[in-house]
């Protein structure tokens, strides 16, 4: 019964377990860890690794290894992401020219 609690535990548990994997690997954002672009910025790895790739601080067969742990595609929402930083246009900003309907 997917409405069951035991179903949910197990979903969110897939979730959370695949979560932390790929948060090792591969550094993904959005990330719910993340919640002000200080963070962002301690969190990404930066030039030296390309957007998607492995972290260097692994071998290829340490992350190869890691990653049978992953079930699935399921990850949970990442709803905290960049929650303490305000990402509306500013005045000055071009984008508030046009009309807030044209960004919904």
């Amino acid at each position: 019964d997917p409405l069951s609690d035991e179903f949910m535990g197990f979903w969110m548990g897939t979730a959370t377990t695949n979560e932390l994997i790929f948060r090792e690997i591969f550094r993904c954002v959005p990330d719910d860890t993340i919640e002000n672009f200080d963070q962002y910025k301690k969190f990404i790895p930066g030039h030296e690794v390309p957007y998607g790739h492995a972290l260097p601080s692994k071998t290829t067969a340490e992350s190869l290894e890691r990653l049978k742990g992953v079930r699935g595609h399921l990850v949970p929402i990442p709803l905290n992401f960049l929650k303490n930083e305000n990402l509306g246009a500013k005045l000055g900003d071009k984008e508030i020219l046009v009309p807030v309907e044209v960004f919904t």
